[in-house]
């Protein structure tokens, strides 16, 4: 279930769209663009109950990451 109304998560969603653009607009390389989105739409998914942290290390045996 998510974390956030239907009704919020639509705004987070659109807000997530201009972040995206914004993100793209800047003088920042491809790789750095790349970790500011990724995290992003993580977190957004996130409140959408559709993403998990650390679930794909923990599947994967890896410790990345993890303290």
């Amino acid at each position: 279930m998510a974390k956030v109304s239907q009704e919020v998560m639509a705004a987070v969603q659109s807000a997530l769209r201009q972040y995206e653009q914004e993100v793209e607009a800047t003088g920042l390389t491809e790789q750095s663009k790349t970790t500011y989105l990724l995290h992003a739409r993580q977190f957004v998914r996130w409140l959408d109950d559709e993403f998990e942290p650390g679930v794909q290390l923990i599947r994967k045996g890896g410790r990345r990451g993890l303290a």
